[in-house]
């Protein structure tokens, strides 16, 4: 779980940010803006950027947590004899070889190579902040609108373009790595745990998913800072008068990227789930026909179970919830596009 104290620093960043802005664009008289203008409180894009940037580093935390709690929960079969249990302890020891080239990845150890994946986002988050100063010198011709932090307002522009250049070159680039890591090492470790059969699904599980639960829940914690991303450049498009190429090309491009995760992370764990719910009905189903009461007993207890459980690592919130963070930016996006042509 994240700290309290990590908690309240991130806030209180965010909070310095916006109130050095804020005194920044009150010197330079652009809190509001005449005509189209945006000012500074009229400036959705700013605020998203201000406030999101807190959001981002938490839900990353987050992700990051329920990363390690969800690998963690992975079922092992439960063998009684000597074999059974050295089998599951090399299952174990086969899918912890694999955390630790995921932690020498993500705390870019030289020999993963990682720290090439970690300079490219954070060219590309400093080819954005470049663009961003050579649109704001000319902002009509680029947004259709003024804005505060043009280079007519000297304060405000240097206030906002290090705002930017924290936010793009230093927290994007390290959240999208981590996340990145995650999503990799997440489907790494459930196809590497399937193969080495240690993805075992439990009927009476309490989660009433056959114990993936957690793992379903990991998605939904993987996808929360793509969306808080795809908030932040809705806002943005949002907030100018032209829908210019470069906030709707990493839209697009985010938008993708977002479905093509949502479903590819966390696949192993979908499909086992539903051979769990398999096996479990003809289980059930055979014992009802055996001639051993015991048996018929047992089995009439496991059907009440299977009529409870989900073949699917997602809880009847966690469904609704996916396809809500699936559609919305989605939708969204489309809709700007067709606005657009």
């Amino acid at each position: 779980m994240i700290k309290p104290s990590s908690i309240a620093g991130v806030l209180a960043y965010a909070g310095i940010q916006a109130g050095l802005i804020f005194v920044a664009s009150y010197l330079d008289g652009t809190l509001y803006l005449e005509g189209e203008g945006k000012g500074f409180l009229e400036h959705y894009g700013v605020w998203a950027i201000l406030i999101t940037d807190a959001l981002l580093i938490l839900s990353v935390s987050l992700a990051h947590s329920t990363f390690r709690n969800a690998i963690a929960s992975i079922q092992f079969s439960n063998g009684e004899d000597r074999k059974d249990r050295k089998d599951r302890k090399d299952r174990k020891e086969f899918i912890g070889s694999d955390l630790k080239k995921y932690l020498d990845f993500l705390y870019l150890i030289p020999s993963s190579k990682s720290q090439y994946l970690y300079y490219f986002l954070v060219v590309i988050g400093l080819l954005s902040w470049v663009n961003n100063l050579y649109q704001t010198a000319n902002p009509v011709l680029f947004y259709g609108n003024d804005v505060f932090d043009q280079t007519n307002y000297p304060i405000g522009f240097i206030a906002n373009k290090i705002n930017l250049l924290l936010s793009w070159v230093i927290i994007y680039p390290s959240c999208g790595f981590i996340l990145l890591t995650i999503c990799i090492e997440t489907r790494l470790v459930l196809d590497k745990a399937k193969s080495a059969k240690g993805l075992q699904g439990n009927l009476f599980h309490p989660d009433k998913c056959y114990g993936f639960a957690l793992l379903g829940w990991l998605n939904i914690s993987l996808l929360t800072p793509f969306f808080i991303v795809l908030a932040a450049m809705l806002s943005l498009s949002f907030t100018h008068e032209k829908l210019y190429q470069s906030i709707l090309l990493p839209m697009s491009l985010l938008s993708l990227g977002f479905i093509f995760i949502s479903f590819w992370t966390v696949k192993p764990v979908v499909t086992q789930a539903q051979a769990a719910e398999e096996s479990a009905y003809k289980k059930i189903l055979k014992a009802i026909n055996s001639e051993n009461q015991e048996e018929v007993q047992k089995a009439q207890i496991a059907r009440l179970c299977f009529a409870t459980a989900s073949g699917s690592p997602y809880t009847q919130f966690v469904k609704y919830a996916l396809v809500a963070i699936r559609l919305i930016p989605v939708s969204i996006t489309l809709t700007k596009f067709l606005l657009a042509t």
